[in-house]
C-alpha cells in the first residue's frame, strides 16, 4: 500500500506507476454529500461517477456500493477542508496516534487508499490564499512526494484568492508534486465569477498535467475541454463549491425551498422561485431525458414533450430538478466529446457559451415577464470570446 521514507523500496525520484486516472479520464462525475436526494439512479457507466464528500462521504460510498456495485468510478472525499485550516506544520487531517507508533500520515493515506473506492483525495485541509497557506501546500507536497500510493490524488483546497493572487506560486508548486492533483474552489460566492478568475483557472488547467477541478459548476466544461483529466458538477449549490471556514453555507433566501434549475440554454442555474415568478408558462420546456420521463409519467398537461422550465418551485421538486441538472450538463458534455479534434472541441464549447449570451437576451426579451432579469455571468463572456 505505501512505503514510507527510509524503507528499502522508496525512492525519492520516484513516479507513480501506471496511472490510477486511467478510470477517470474524460470524464464529469456527479458531486454528492447526500445521495439520498441525489439522482445516482441516473448515473451512467459510460458517461459519469460519483464524488462522495462531507462528513459521512466513507459511509455514503460504502452503502452505495453495497447497493448498486461499482459499475463505475466512485471517489472518496474526505472533505477536511470543510472544517479545518491547513498549516506548515500540519497541511492534512490525520488520523489519531495509534499504540504500534505508526506514522500517523502513512496511516491516514492506508486507510484511506483501503477503501473500495476507485480514486481517494487526501484528506488536504482548507488553504487560504496568504504566505502560510502557500507554505501549508508545499508542505502538503513534500509529505505526497514522500510515499509510495496506487489510487491517490492530491486534493488541493484553495480560496478563490489564488487563481489571481497566488496563480505563478501555485503552478509552480503543483508542477512538483509526483501524484495527480485535485483543485477544489472555495469562496462564499461564486468561486469563478469575473473573467480574470476564468483566465487564472483556464490557465493553470493547462499547465499542469494531470489536473482535476472538482466539487464546482459548469465551470467543469470549460476546464475539460483545456485539459483538465476529469472533474465534477455538484449536486447541490454547497457541492459546487466549498465555503472557507469556519464559514457555512447559507441561503440567501431562508424561506425559499424552491432547487436550483440548471437553464440548458443559458448554461446558468437560477432558482426555481425566480424562474416560476419571472417566465411565462410553458414558453421554455425542457426536453432532456429526465423532464421527458417526468412527462411520461402523467406530469404537466397531456402531449407535452417535456417539462417547463418554470416548473420547479417547491421542495418537492428538488429531487426531479437535480435529475434535470444531471442530465443537461452531462448531455452537454457528451455532446462535445463528440468533437475528437480539442481544437475544434474548444471551438465548439466557445460557440455554445456565444449561444447562451444570445439566449440571455432573448429570454428577457421573449420569455421573461420583466426585463433584465437573466445576466449573463463574466466568467461566460470569457469562455464565449477566448476559445484557445
Amino acid at each position: 500500500m505505501l512505503t514510507p521514507p527510509g524503507h528499502p523500496l522508496f525512492s525519492a525520484s520516484r513516479k507513480v506507476t501506471g496511472s490510477p486516472l486511467d478510470s477517470v479520464r474524460d470524464l464529469i462525475l456527479l458531486h454528492v454529500k447526500n445521495p439520498r436526494s441525489a439522482p445516482v439512479e441516473r448515473v451512467s457507466s459510460s458517461a459519469q461517477g460519483i464524488v462522495f464528500s462531507g462528513r459521512q462521504a466513507r459511509e455514503h460510498l460504502s452503502k452505495h456500493i453495497r447497493e448498486h456495485g461499482m459499475g463505475y468510478p466512485l471517489v472518496l472525499d474526505p472533505s477536511a477542508y470543510e472544517k479545518e485550516v491547513a498549516t506548515p506544520d500540519s497541511p492534512f487531517a490525520l488520523e489519531p496516534p495509534s499504540l504500534y507508533g505508526e506514522d500517523q500520515f502513512a496511516a491516514t493515506l492506508s486507510l484511506l487508499e483501503g477503501t473500495r473506492a476507485t480514486l481517494s483525495l487526501t484528506p488536504t485541509k482548507y488553504l487560504y490564499s496568504s504566505r502560510e497557506g502557500v507554505m501549508a501546500l508545499r508542505r502538503a507536497v513534500e509529505m505526497v512526494n514522500a510515499v509510495e500510493t496506487t489510487n491517490l490524488i492530491l486534493s488541493v483546497p484553495i480560496d478563490t484568492a489564488w487563481l489571481t493572487e497566488l496563480c505563478d506560486e501555485l503552478i509552480t508548486l503543483l508542477n512538483g508534486a509526483d501524484i495527480p492533483t485535485a483543485l477544489i474552489l472555495g469562496s462564499k460566492g461564486n468561486p469563478v465569477d469575473s473573467e480574470r478568475q476564468a483566465a487564472s483557472l483556464r490557465r493553470i488547467i493547462q499547465e499542469i498535467e494531470d489536473i482535476a477541478l472538482l466539487r464546482t459548476d459548469m465551470t467543469a466544461i470549460d476546464a475539460m475541454v483545456h485539459g483538465a483529466v476529469f472533474s465534477s458538477i455538484g449536486d447541490t449549490s454547497s457541492t459546487r463549491r466549498t465555503y472557507p471556514p469556519p464559514s457555512r453555507s447559507y441561503a440567501p433566501s431562508p424561506s425559499d425551498r424552491s432547487p436550483n434549475v440548471l437553464v440548458p440554454g443559458l448554461l446558468a442555474y437560477y432558482r426555481g422561485s425566480k424562474l416560476a415568478y419571472h417566465l411565462r408558462a410553458d414558453t421554455a420546456l425542457c426536453s432532456c431525458w429526465a423532464c421527458v420521463d417526468w412527462a411520461d409519467m402523467g406530469g404537466g398537461k397531456p402531449g407535452t414533450p417535456g417539462r417547463p422550465i418554470s416548473g420547479f418551485q417547491d421542495k418537492e421538486d428538488q429531487r426531479d430538478a437535480h435529475a434535470h441538472n444531471l442530465e443537461v450538463w452531462s448531455g452537454t458534455w457528451r455532446e462535445l466529446r463528440r468533437e475528437e479534434n480539442p481544437f475544434l472541441m474548444r471551438r465548439a464549447w466557445s460557440r455554445l457559451c456565444s449561444e447562451a449570451i444570445d439566449h440571455h437576451e432573448r429570454y428577457n426579451r421573449a420569455i421573461s415577464l420583466k426585463r433584465d432579469v437573466f445576466i449573463p455571468r463574466p466568467a461566460l463572456r470569457f469562455w464565449a470570446n477566448h476559445a484557445r
